[in-house]
C-alpha cells in the first residue's frame, strides 16, 4: 500500500534505529527503498538486512525522486534516516491522512533530548507547522512526508535543490490547490543538526532561507551554494 522511501550517505549509525522501528509498526503493508548516495559505511549491508530494495541516489532531493520512481505503490513517504518512528505510527498516520482526504501532510515532532533549547525548538516548530498549513507557504519539512504518488508525479518530485527542497514541494503544491495537513501523532527527530550548527545559527539561515524563496531565487545555483556554506556543509551528509 505504501512506499517508504530513505535517502541515505554513511547512516550506519542511525538507519538501523529507523529501520528497527520501521519493522516494529504494527502496519506492515508497505516496501521499503534506500536511495543511497555512494555509502562507503555499512549502511548497504544494514539496508539489506532489512530485506529493503536498494537504487542509487544522491543529494536528498534526488535520492527521494529516484525512491519514488521504482515505487510499486500508490502512497509514497519519504523518511531522514535519523528518525524514529513511534509505536503505531504508520497505521495512525495513514488512517488521518485518509480520513481528512489530504494529498500531501508532515507530522509534528518531539525530540528525546533533554536540552530544554531542543525542546523549545521543536515546539515552536510545531506550531508553526500548525498555523502555516492553512496559508500558501506551508511547512514542508523534509524529515517525513508522506504524498500520494500521483500528486507527487503531477508536481514532478522534488526540484533537485541542496536546501529548502522540501519546503518548495510543499509550496508549489499549495499554489495548485492540493490538500495540504499535519499528522498529530509525532515522530521522534534527531538534533544532530542542530547540534552540529546550532539553534540560532539554524533559525537565522532559515530565514534567510524563506526570503530566498519568497523573492524567487532559491533556485538559483549561486544561492544554494551559499546557504550550504552557511550551514558548514552539513547538508552534504544527510
Amino acid at each position: 500500500m505504501i512506499s517508504i522511501i530513505i535517502p541515505t550517505l554513511n547512516e550506519e549509525r542511525y538507519l538501523p534505529r529507523l529501520l528497527d522501528s520501521i519493522n516494529n509498526q504494527d502496519f506492515k503493508d508497505y516496501e521499503l527503498i534506500i536511495s543511497d548516495a555512494g555509502s562507503i559505511d555499512n549502511t548497504l549491508e544494514i539496508a539489506k538486512e532489512y530485506n529493503a530494495r536498494v537504487v542509487k541516489g544522491g543529494i536528498p532531493s534526488i535520492g527521494r525522486n529516484e525512491g519514488a520512481k521504482v515505487s510499486n505503490n500508490s502512497l509514497l513517504i519519504f523518511i531522514d534516516a535519523d528518525v524514529i518512528l513511534p509505536n503505531n505510527f504508520l497505521r495512525k498516520s495513514i488512517e488521518e491522512f485518509n480520513k481528512k482526504n489530504l494529498d500531501l501532510a508532515v507530522p509534528y515532532f518531539n525530540t528525546d533530548n533533554d536540552k530544554l533549547v531542543f525542546r523549545m525548538f521543536f515546539r515552536n516548530a510545531n506550531f508553526y507547522k500548525k498555523v502555516m498549513q492553512y496559508t500558501r507557504f506551508p511547512d514542508g519539512t523534509g524529515q517525513f512526508v508522506i504524498i500520494k504518488k500521483d500528486v507527487f508525479n503531477e508536481l514532478k518530485g522534488f526540484k533537485s535543490y541542496h536546501v529548502a527542497e522540501d519546503t518548495d514541494l510543499f509550496w508549489r503544491a499549495a499554489r495548485k490547490k492540493y490538500k495540504i495537513g499535519t499528522i498529530s501523532t509525532k515522530i521522534n527527530s534527531s538534533t544532530r543538526r542542530l547540534e552540529k550548527i546550532g539553534v540560532f545559527w539554524t533559525l537565522f539561515v532559515w530565514g534567510l532561507i524563506g526570503i530566498a524563496m519568497f523573492i524567487g531565487l532559491i533556485h538559483k545555483d549561486g544561492v544554494q551554494n551559499f546557504f550550504l556554506k552557511l550551514y558548514g556543509g552539513w547538508r552534504k551528509i544527510v
